[in-house]
C-alpha cells in the first residue's frame, strides 16, 4: 500500500507543502461528502516538521474553521 501511495499520490504533492495540500484536500472532500467526524492519522514527524504541537494545532484548527465550521 505504501508503494502505491508513494507512486500515485505522494509524488504529485511532495514535501511538507504537499502534505499540507493533502490534508486540506481531506477536509474539502469530507465537507463535500457531508462527513460529520473526520479522523485523520498524524505522526510525530509531521508535527515536528510543522514546528511542534502548537504550530500543528493552529494549522489543523485553521483547516477546521475554513472547511468544517
Amino acid at each position: 500500500m505504501q508503494s502505491w501511495f508513494d507512486e500515485h499520490v505522494k509524488r504529485h504533492c511532495p514535501g511538507m507543502q504537499g502534505y499540507l495540500k493533502r490534508i486540506e484536500a481531506s477536509f474539502v472532500q469530507a465537507a463535500e461528502d457531508h462527513i460529520e467526524i473526520l479522523a485523520l492519522s498524524f505522526g510525530l514527524d509531521e508535527i515536528d516538521n510543522l514546528g511542534g504541537m502548537d504550530s500543528f494545532s493552529r494549522i489543523m484548527d485553521d483547516f477546521h474553521r475554513r472547511y468544517a465550521p
